[in-house]
């Protein structure tokens, strides 16, 4: 995932036991609630919209496993 804009491309759901292996290394970071923090603006959200749409249209065999997960 962006920062700013969702970039999915590329990523697909994984055993448990595989993303535990693959995110030993992180950096665990959690939102401070008590904090305000401003939204984002509406143009870079459509803008970020409109980019997935088109990734997804570009290449849908890229974003299947993404789009049929179901969860766990």
């Amino acid at each position: 995932m962006g920062m700013w804009r969702a970039r999915t491309s590329g990523f697909s759901p994984i055993p448990a036991e595989e993303a535990k292996k693959v995110i030993q290394d992180c950096t665990y970071l959690q939102l401070d609630s008590t904090k305000t923090f401003p939204d984002m603006e509406p143009a870079l959200y459509q803008k970020a919209i409109e980019e997935y749409k088109a990734g997804i249209k570009e290449n849908r065999e890229g974003y299947k496993e993404l789009l049929e997960y179901q969860g766990e």
